[in-house]
């Protein structure tokens, strides 16, 4: 357990470490933010290191059944309660267990932890121009609309980390969102059925 918060502490110093800085292109200069890296159902992911508090291995967590989507659990993290966040459904990936997810980012402001995502694999810190152009965001059914920035050139999902934080942080917003996502199939705006043969 010591190693794994001696490795979330060496992440969020070296996500502060890599926040934006200033490089020069060309006659002006760029300043690029830092991301997590992560990988997730079979997806590759990017989140603003500065909602990053830490990584550490999930050992154990509770079940939370009937929990609003994207929320599956809790587990202890340095004394508190985080809410684990399993963003698979946010692609259209249909979740079928939580056993291979073993990492956890905790994410939040400066005050303190909001959630923690699950993760396969934490690969580090990317720089990423805000400034460029992204591609647009996957046009899948989600649990959670509009937490998806867009897409790199090579092809990862950005992660809004402030609108996840929000919504995240809010359980009436949560629910608000969800309750929007489901509305159109529910107002009979759902794409028409087949009809019926005579």
């Amino acid at each position: 357990m010591t190693a794994d918060l001696d490795d979330a502490r060496i992440l969020a110093e070296r996500a502060r470490r890599l926040a934006p800085r200033s490089t020069a292109v060309g006659d002006h200069d760029v300043t690029l933010a830092s991301h997590v890296d992560f990988s997730l159902a079979r997806e590759r992911w990017l989140l603003d290191a500065r909602h990053v508090l830490a990584a550490f291995r999930l050992a154990t967590f509770t079940p939370l059944p009937g929990a609003v989507a994207p929320v599956v659990g809790l587990t202890a993290w340095r004394g508190l309660v985080l809410t684990l966040v399993d963003l698979r459904r946010t692609v259209g990936a249909h979740p079928t267990g939580l056993d291979d997810l073993a990492t956890v980012l905790v994410i939040g402001d400066d005050t303190r932890p909001v959630a923690g995502i699950l993760a396969d694999v934490v690969h580090g810190v990317a720089a990423l121009d805000p400034e460029r152009a992204l591609g647009p965001a996957p046009t899948t059914r989600t649990a959670l609309p509009g937490v998806i920035a867009g897409l790199t050139d090579d092809a990862r999902l950005v992660l809004d980390g402030a609108r996840l934080l929000a919504l995240l942080d809010d359980p009436q917003a949560l629910h608000a969102v969800r309750d929007d996502a489901r509305a159109p199939a529910a107002r009979g705006t759902a794409p028409p059925s087949a009809p019926r043969p005579q």
